[in-house]
């Protein structure tokens, strides 16, 4: 038994208990045995949709071959209510977005290419089903984005079959009219005008007239896009700005006056606020912020900003000070050890009026997630450190040192490698080094521990013989 622990601990860099703050695991879903792309992905985005008629509420998520229905009413519950094989296999990216009762599918990075589909979800939760499937708009779309009011889908960095030779053609993007849900129509597509001929749409955010197109590493480009026909281009954030690397994604915030976006490298660089009150000048609101991870997809709702991190999992920030945002909570998704290239959380939807946040890990699969009611406190503002703790392993007793700037109680959690709480301790420091002996009873196993004071928080692996 003790040789068995002591690999499991020489291999604690690759699975460890996940870790969080303020938020909560409901509920946890995985399919190892689906198909794999490079051994690691078999997951890609997730998205919520609530059925105002039923009062019920569902998490769509895709995998490198297939589009996944669950009901999730019950949010500790995951039920699978249906599974469709997307038009084509082995894709990287599989986009989704929710209208009326509707539900458009799209796919890139595949195999072959495939068809723009469209689901009926108003009879679920006993059934789906599917009423459109063609590839006369779209054979391969990046992302979509469809913006209720104006009953338009915007396909980014859409490919199409060229009538003519069979072959893909590659649009920046195209813009559908959705006023006939399961006939949609292509009414225009997105122009960049001199010197920015060329250049792609990788996502965006639309919201009525005015789209935000995230554009690679040109940078990000705002549209007047009323005219479908005549796109405008109003600004332009491009480079060199703040940790300007490849501009993946963006969201306004409530008022229209301030836009969140990420830039996306394999080892993450900070995402940025622009004020944008002045269109034709937008201006950077403090500096670029990440407290790990590689930022993905960030949604700004409310106060707070919900982030997929890739390896550091799922982030919430708190955005009242917009020059200084703070992390508030956090779970991490991917606990393996990172080494390089795209790991970990892909996507994260935080826009389910239950409050249950969905967060979909390449590797790890889905999870339903919930922040605490300590979400507003501000003891959340705080830098993570490890803590050296002796013996490891140990047998019965632990022991540390902990330096504070002023007298506090701090908290000791210990969880196992599932992210469940098994004991939890309280300790009063005095100023300065405060040298701590203490029992943990607790089985045989591997453990995180985590050390809570009033400027920080330190975690250290544990293994118990």
């Amino acid at each position: 038994m003790l040789i068995a622990l002591l690999l499991l601990f020489c291999e604690q860099q690759k699975v460890f208990a996940q870790e969080s703050l303020h938020m909560e695991l409901l509920s946890h879903y995985n399919d190892t045995n689906l198909t794999k792309l490079g051994d690691t992905q078999i997951w890609n985005d997730v998205m919520g949709w609530k059925d105002t008629v039923k009062n019920r509420e569902y998490m769509i998520a895709g995998t490198t071959d297939s589009i996944y229905f669950f009901d999730i009413t019950n949010p500790y519950q995951i039920k699978l209510c249906a599974k469709f094989f997307g038009t084509n296999r082995g894709c990287v990216n599989r986009d989704y977005y929710p209208y009326s009762h509707y539900l458009y599918a799209t796919s890139d990075q595949c195999t072959t290419p495939g068809n723009l589909q469209i689901f009926d979800m108003k009879y679920l939760p006993d059934s789906v089903i599917k009423v459109y499937e063609s590839d006369s708009i779209s054979a391969l779309s990046h992302t979509i984005f469809i913006e209720e009011k104006s009953k338009r889908m915007y396909m980014n960095l859409n490919k199409r079959k060229n009538p003519i030779t069979g072959k893909i053609d590659v649009f920046p993007m195209d813009i559908v009219s959705l006023e006939n849900p399961v006939v949609p129509k292509k009414i225009g597509t997105l122009k960049y005008p001199a010197p920015y001929e060329g250049t792609r749409v990788h996502e965006s955010y639309v919201r009525n007239d005015t789209a935000y197109c995230s554009s690679e590493n040109a940078g990000l480009f705002i549209f007047d896009v009323r005219d479908a026909s005549n796109t405008i281009l109003l600004s332009a954030i491009t480079p060199p700005y703040p940790a300007n690397a490849y501009n993946h994604s963006s969201w306004l915030d409530s008022s229209g006056k301030y836009i969140l976006f990420c830039d996306e490298t394999p080892e993450g660089v900070g995402m940025k606020i622009y004020d944008l009150r002045e269109i034709n000048n937008p201006r950077i609101v403090g500096n670029p912020f990440k407290e790990s991870g590689s930022p993905h997809n960030a949604y700004w709702k409310g106060r707070y900003a919900y982030a997929s991190m890739y390896y550091g999992g799922v982030h919430v920030y708190d955005l009242q000070d917009k020059a200084n945002p703070k992390i508030t909570a956090y779970y991490d998704t991917y606990p393996q050890s990172y080494s390089n290239g795209y790991r970990g959380c892909w996507g994260v939807w935080p826009f389910l009026p239950s409050g249950v946040i969905l967060a979909s890990d390449m590797t790890n699969g889905l999870f339903l997630l919930r922040t605490t009611a300590r979400l507003n406190v501000n003891q959340y503002a705080k830098t993570i450190l490890n803590l050296n703790v002796y013996p490891n392993p140990f047998n019965q007793d632990i022991n540390f040192t902990i330096n504070v700037t002023k007298p506090q109680t701090c908290n000791l959690a210990v969880y196992n490698l599932q992210g469940k709480l098994v004991t939890e301790k309280k300790f009063n420091l005095n100023t300065g080094a405060n040298k701590i002996n203490t029992e943990l009873n607790l089985e045989s196993g591997l453990y995180l521990l985590k050390l809570t004071t009033d400027e920080h928080i330190y975690k250290a692996q544990l293994l118990k013989q």
